[in-house]
């Protein structure tokens, strides 16, 4: 189901449907080695659990059943994050397909990817914010911290979080024992993701 929070919503899906056709009609799908992935795998259960509470993940599920469902003490049922049915499965594609994206970059088969619907970086471990239900950028960076990758960089000015497209700001989605560091140098900014003992890494993708 598509991520849609109703008429008069903000964050209608027509505002992806115009990005897909300006992609679409400056040629960019038609330039060598770019490639539409599709049909793309909803993130499993499994991969926003690395990132959000199970009780926050339970309260996703019931709003996406009953629209009536209010809980503002995880942000559902606002006027930013209204409940819409399929919530729950509509916000597993958004996080599939940036997993897709940061997978294939951290593989070697791209250099670059991109989600268009992704970049919902306001949710919280325990709550829903600002029109965003999990956190597709923290959910990345997490599987990419899984997967042996110890440092994330984000470009300033361009929203990209190393193998990660969009906008984000990963320390909405932290797990409660990782602690967010900031490092300016020159024109990026480095987020280390660790212990507190751990200051060191590997170089961002």
């Amino acid at each position: 189901r598509a991520y849609d929070f109703g008429p008069g919503h903000p964050m209608a899906p027509v505002r992806q449907q115009l990005t897909y056709r300006l992609v679409r009609d400056f040629g960019l799908l038609d330039t060598p080695g770019a490639q539409l992935v599709e049909p793309i795998e909803p993130a499993d259960v499994a991969d926003i659990l690395r990132v959000h509470s199970p009780d926050f993940v339970d309260a996703v599920r019931l709003a996406s059943e009953d629209l009536s469902y209010v809980d503002l003490h995880r942000g559902i049922g606002t006027e930013d994050v209204p409940a819409f049915p399929g919530m729950h499965d509509a916000s597993l594609h958004v996080a599939g397909a940036t997993l897709a994206a940061a997978a294939a970059v951290a593989g070697g088969s791209h250099l670059h990817a991109v989600n268009i619907s992704g970049g919902l970086h306001h949710a919280a471990r325990d709550a829903a914010s600002g029109f965003c239900v999990y956190n597709d950028i923290a959910v990345a960076i997490q599987w990419l911290l899984d997967a042996g990758v110890e440092r994330v960089a984000q470009e300033r000015g361009t929203g990209q979080l190393g193998a990660v497209p969009q906008r984000g700001h990963p320390r909405h989605g932290l797990q409660p024992d990782r602690q967010l560091r900031h490092r300016e140098k020159g024109a990026r900014e480095e987020h280390e993701w660790g212990d507190d003992e751990a200051e060191d890494g590997r170089e961002a993708l």
